[in-house]
Protein backbone atom coordinates (compact mmCIF):
# COMPACT_ATOMS: atom_id res chain seq x y z
CA UNK A 1 0.00 0.00 0.00
CA UNK A 2 1.11 3.37 -0.63
CA UNK A 3 1.73 6.29 1.87
CA UNK A 4 -1.30 7.38 3.78
CA UNK A 5 -2.01 9.87 5.72
CA UNK A 6 -1.20 8.59 9.50
CA UNK A 7 1.62 6.69 11.51
CA UNK A 8 2.58 3.48 9.92
CA UNK A 9 0.43 1.61 12.46
CA UNK A 10 -2.73 3.71 11.38
CA UNK A 11 -1.81 3.09 7.54
CA UNK A 12 -1.30 -0.79 8.27
CA UNK A 13 -4.66 -0.96 9.94
CA UNK A 14 -6.61 0.59 7.15
CA UNK A 15 -5.56 -1.41 4.81
CA UNK A 16 -6.18 -4.43 6.58
CA UNK A 17 -9.68 -3.10 7.20
CA UNK A 18 -10.39 -2.09 3.47
CA UNK A 19 -9.05 -5.76 2.53
CA UNK A 20 -11.80 -7.59 4.69
CA UNK A 21 -14.81 -5.75 2.88
CA UNK A 22 -16.78 -7.81 0.56
CA UNK A 23 -15.01 -8.18 -2.81
CA UNK A 24 -12.05 -6.12 -2.17
CA UNK A 25 -8.93 -7.54 -3.56
CA UNK A 26 -6.67 -3.95 -3.63
CA UNK A 27 -6.02 -0.67 -1.79
CA UNK A 28 -4.07 2.15 -2.91
CA UNK A 29 -3.62 5.45 -1.26
CA UNK A 30 -1.64 8.56 -1.87
CA UNK A 31 -2.02 12.11 0.27
CA UNK A 32 -4.72 12.81 -2.33
CA UNK A 33 -7.20 9.84 -1.93
CA UNK A 34 -7.27 6.31 -1.37
CA UNK A 35 -8.62 3.58 -3.97
CA UNK A 36 -10.39 0.38 -3.27
CA UNK A 37 -10.13 -2.12 -5.89
CA UNK A 38 -13.54 -4.89 -5.97
CA UNK A 39 -14.88 -7.92 -7.49
CA UNK A 40 -18.16 -7.41 -8.81
CA UNK A 41 -18.30 -4.48 -5.53
CA UNK A 42 -21.58 -3.78 -4.39
CA UNK A 43 -23.51 -0.34 -4.10
CA UNK A 44 -22.44 0.20 -0.61
CA UNK A 45 -19.14 -0.22 -1.21
CA UNK A 46 -18.07 2.87 -1.17
CA UNK A 47 -19.76 4.35 1.88
CA UNK A 48 -18.26 1.23 3.78
CA UNK A 49 -14.89 2.39 2.68
CA UNK A 50 -15.16 6.05 3.29
CA UNK A 51 -16.80 5.29 6.65
CA UNK A 52 -13.84 2.73 7.39
CA UNK A 53 -11.31 5.71 6.05
CA UNK A 54 -12.94 8.35 8.37
CA UNK A 55 -12.83 5.84 11.48
CA UNK A 56 -8.74 6.44 11.26
CA UNK A 57 -8.65 9.78 10.72
CA UNK A 58 -8.29 9.98 6.64
CA UNK A 59 -10.04 12.40 5.25
CA UNK A 60 -9.50 12.25 1.82
CA UNK A 61 -12.06 10.86 -0.81
CA UNK A 62 -12.65 7.18 -1.43
CA UNK A 63 -13.25 5.78 -4.78
CA UNK A 64 -14.01 2.34 -5.81
CA UNK A 65 -12.46 0.44 -8.95
CA UNK A 66 -14.96 -2.26 -10.10
CA UNK A 67 -13.29 -5.40 -11.55
CA UNK A 68 -16.01 -7.96 -13.32
CA UNK A 69 -15.56 -11.21 -12.55
CA UNK A 70 -15.57 -13.23 -16.23
CA UNK A 71 -17.74 -16.37 -15.11
CA UNK A 72 -20.58 -14.06 -13.76
CA UNK A 73 -21.18 -12.81 -16.99
CA UNK A 74 -24.51 -13.31 -18.40
CA UNK A 75 -25.55 -14.57 -21.47
CA UNK A 76 -26.07 -10.93 -24.11
CA UNK A 77 -29.37 -11.62 -24.43
CA UNK A 78 -30.58 -11.43 -28.41
CA UNK A 79 -29.38 -12.13 -31.47
CA UNK A 80 -25.71 -11.27 -32.61
CA UNK A 81 -25.37 -9.32 -35.57
CA UNK A 82 -22.38 -9.98 -38.02
CA UNK A 83 -21.16 -6.98 -39.21
CA UNK A 84 -17.86 -7.82 -41.26
CA UNK A 85 -15.07 -9.79 -41.76
CA UNK A 86 -12.29 -9.67 -43.24
CA UNK A 87 -9.52 -12.02 -44.17
CA UNK A 88 -5.74 -10.80 -44.71
CA UNK A 89 -4.27 -13.77 -47.39
CA UNK A 90 -0.41 -12.11 -47.17
CA UNK A 91 -0.48 -12.66 -43.07
CA UNK A 92 -3.22 -15.44 -42.87
CA UNK A 93 -5.22 -12.85 -40.22
CA UNK A 94 -8.90 -13.13 -40.18
CA UNK A 95 -11.04 -9.99 -38.24
CA UNK A 96 -13.96 -10.37 -37.38
CA UNK A 97 -16.76 -7.69 -36.03
CA UNK A 98 -19.65 -8.10 -34.52
CA UNK A 99 -22.83 -5.81 -33.26
CA UNK A 100 -25.14 -6.98 -29.91
CA UNK A 101 -27.71 -3.75 -29.79
CA UNK A 102 -25.54 -0.70 -29.69
CA UNK A 103 -22.27 -2.71 -28.83
CA UNK A 104 -19.30 -3.44 -31.14
CA UNK A 105 -16.57 -6.23 -30.34
CA UNK A 106 -14.16 -7.23 -32.41
CA UNK A 107 -11.98 -10.45 -32.54
CA UNK A 108 -8.46 -11.41 -34.70
CA UNK A 109 -6.74 -14.57 -35.18
CA UNK A 110 -4.16 -15.93 -37.42
CA UNK A 111 -5.32 -19.43 -38.26
CA UNK A 112 -6.29 -18.85 -41.89
CA UNK A 113 -9.86 -18.20 -43.43
CA UNK A 114 -11.81 -20.93 -41.89
CA UNK A 115 -10.47 -22.15 -38.73
CA UNK A 116 -9.43 -18.28 -37.99
CA UNK A 117 -12.42 -17.07 -38.72
CA UNK A 118 -13.98 -19.12 -36.00
CA UNK A 119 -11.44 -18.25 -33.58
CA UNK A 120 -11.64 -14.68 -33.86
CA UNK A 121 -15.45 -14.83 -33.64
CA UNK A 122 -15.00 -16.39 -30.47
CA UNK A 123 -12.65 -13.24 -29.63
CA UNK A 124 -14.89 -11.03 -30.79
CA UNK A 125 -17.96 -12.02 -28.61
CA UNK A 126 -15.61 -11.85 -25.85
CA UNK A 127 -14.82 -8.50 -26.38
CA UNK A 128 -18.71 -7.85 -26.84
CA UNK A 129 -18.69 -8.96 -22.75
CA UNK A 130 -20.02 -12.67 -23.59
CA UNK A 131 -18.61 -15.33 -21.24
CA UNK A 132 -18.64 -18.33 -24.12
CA UNK A 133 -17.36 -21.46 -21.95
CA UNK A 134 -16.44 -22.89 -25.06
CA UNK A 135 -13.63 -23.79 -27.22
CA UNK A 136 -13.44 -24.64 -31.31
CA UNK A 137 -12.84 -28.37 -31.63
CA UNK A 138 -13.02 -28.74 -35.15
CA UNK A 139 -14.16 -26.42 -38.42
CA UNK A 140 -14.31 -26.95 -41.94
CA UNK A 141 -16.25 -27.71 -45.26
CA UNK A 142 -19.33 -28.93 -44.68
CA UNK A 143 -19.63 -31.54 -47.50
CA UNK A 144 -23.33 -33.04 -47.28
CA UNK A 145 -25.65 -32.89 -50.44
CA UNK A 146 -27.88 -30.52 -47.88
CA UNK A 147 -25.28 -27.95 -47.73
CA UNK A 148 -23.72 -28.02 -51.09
CA UNK A 149 -24.51 -25.29 -53.27
CA UNK A 150 -22.55 -22.19 -55.27
CA UNK A 151 -21.45 -20.17 -51.68
CA UNK A 152 -19.17 -22.04 -49.37
CA UNK A 153 -20.53 -24.25 -46.34
CA UNK A 154 -18.38 -24.30 -43.68
CA UNK A 155 -19.48 -26.43 -40.23
CA UNK A 156 -18.40 -25.53 -36.63
CA UNK A 157 -18.19 -27.57 -33.51
CA UNK A 158 -17.88 -26.38 -30.25
CA UNK A 159 -16.99 -28.47 -26.89
CA UNK A 160 -17.57 -27.03 -23.35
CA UNK A 161 -14.53 -25.84 -21.50
CA UNK A 162 -14.56 -28.02 -18.13
CA UNK A 163 -16.29 -30.85 -17.35
CA UNK A 164 -20.39 -29.67 -17.45
CA UNK A 165 -23.56 -30.26 -18.93
CA UNK A 166 -23.32 -27.45 -21.82
CA UNK A 167 -22.37 -30.43 -24.24
CA UNK A 168 -21.01 -29.69 -27.64
CA UNK A 169 -22.66 -27.04 -29.87
CA UNK A 170 -22.54 -27.82 -33.90
CA UNK A 171 -23.20 -24.89 -36.67
CA UNK A 172 -23.44 -25.02 -40.23
CA UNK A 173 -23.71 -21.68 -41.93
CA UNK A 174 -23.07 -20.48 -46.03
CA UNK A 175 -21.35 -17.38 -47.25
CA UNK A 176 -19.85 -15.38 -49.77
CA UNK A 177 -16.59 -16.79 -48.66
CA UNK A 178 -14.85 -19.31 -46.51
CA UNK A 179 -14.01 -16.92 -43.94
CA UNK A 180 -17.82 -15.76 -43.45
CA UNK A 181 -19.42 -18.89 -43.64
CA UNK A 182 -17.16 -19.89 -40.75
CA UNK A 183 -17.90 -16.85 -38.32
CA UNK A 184 -21.69 -17.45 -39.24
CA UNK A 185 -21.63 -21.04 -38.80
CA UNK A 186 -19.81 -20.43 -34.75
CA UNK A 187 -22.71 -17.69 -34.40
CA UNK A 188 -25.22 -20.45 -35.44
CA UNK A 189 -23.48 -22.77 -33.11
CA UNK A 190 -23.72 -20.58 -30.18
CA UNK A 191 -27.00 -18.45 -30.93
CA UNK A 192 -29.33 -20.18 -28.09
CA UNK A 193 -26.96 -20.48 -25.56
CA UNK A 194 -26.07 -16.18 -26.58
CA UNK A 195 -29.70 -15.78 -26.32
CA UNK A 196 -30.69 -17.45 -23.09
CA UNK A 197 -27.75 -19.47 -21.44
CA UNK A 198 -29.50 -22.33 -22.21
CA UNK A 199 -29.78 -24.23 -26.05
CA UNK A 200 -29.66 -27.33 -27.79
CA UNK A 201 -26.81 -28.70 -28.62
CA UNK A 202 -26.76 -28.35 -32.87
CA UNK A 203 -27.90 -24.86 -33.73
CA UNK A 204 -29.59 -23.52 -36.99
CA UNK A 205 -27.60 -21.64 -39.80
CA UNK A 206 -28.30 -17.81 -39.32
Amino acid sequence: MSPTPGGPDQRGELELELRLLPGVVNVGSTAEGVTVVALDPTPSLVEAATRTARLHSVEVPVSVVALSSPDRRPALGGRVALLGVAFDAATGTVQVELAHHDRRGTGQATSGPVVGAAEATLAALSDLGADVPFYLQAAGPAGSPVTTGPEPTVLVVLCSRGHDALGERIGVARGSSQEEAAARATLAALNRFLCAGQGARTSSPL
